[in-house]
């Protein structure tokens, strides 16, 4: 046994680890889920990526380029760990997702000369309520794969909206105009800024976030995120 599993085996003892879609015990060299749970994660296709880019950001060209990782289906592993992440106070998930998702598209997000990385933001009410932007451990750990600095501040939401999980496409769209506003233009000024969100549905969010950092003077707007729905 070497150093790193003799490390490994220890702490195993000491701290054990449980997958949090089957509760069976893990070791620290998995990921948040044991192997057979994570093998049910669907990674996304780049063919899959590039019908739902053409479906959500093609028409009005606010977002130059998106990926993800896993294609989000209910009652799967991969929608516990986001509902960790959300409401269960689970930072390394988010955290641990964002890298996963950098290294699932490493050339193509490579390719981007990314300048900044940008959390879609919560309201502060619902921040004040849940405590943290679920976001920000994403674009945290995107940040370390990518060595680019994230800038969570930056983008502000102002308007309190409604979820948009039970709108239609059109109610989406409607409910986050003009919901969004960029605390200081000299931060986005001629960047190339990734967003970030956990999952992305009809890419109503996303295009809002963007259509405002570009009227702000940002250069092109990129879009990840863990999962597509």
């Amino acid at each position: 046994m070497n150093f790193k599993s003799l490390i490994f085996s220890g702490l195993d003892f000491i701290l054990p680890n449980s997958c949090q879609a089957c509760s069976k015990k893990i070791h620290l060299d998995e990921v948040l889920l044991c192997k057979d749970c994570f093998g049910q994660i669907e990674n996304v296709s780049e063919d899959f990526t590039a019908s739902q880019y053409e479906r959500h950001f093609s028409k009005n060209k606010y977002i130059s380029d998106y990926c993800a990782a896993y294609k989000f289906e209910k009652d799967s592993p991969l929608q516990i760990l986001l509902h960790n992440l959300k409401y269960k106070n689970h930072f390394r998930n988010g955290f641990n997702l964002g890298q996963l998702t950098a290294k699932h598209n490493e050339t193509k997000m490579n390719s981007w000369e990314v300048d900044l990385i940008v959390p879609v933001p919560l309201h502060r009410v619902k921040k004040a309520e849940r405590g943290y932007n679920q976001s920000l451990y994403i674009g945290k750990g995107i940040s370390q794969a990518l060595n680019v600095k994230i800038g969570a501040g930056i983008l502000r939401r102002r308007k309190l909206t409604d979820t948009q999980t039970k709108l239609h496409i059109d109610e989406r769209k409607s409910n986050v105009e003009n919901a969004f506003e960029v605390k200081n233009q000299k931060f986005v000024d001629s960047k190339n800024i990734l967003l970030v969100d956990d999952v992305i549905t009809t890419g109503s969010t996303i295009n809002e976030c963007a259509k405002v950092l570009l009227n702000s003077g940002a250069n092109k707007i990129y879009a990840a995120s863990i999962a597509l729905a």
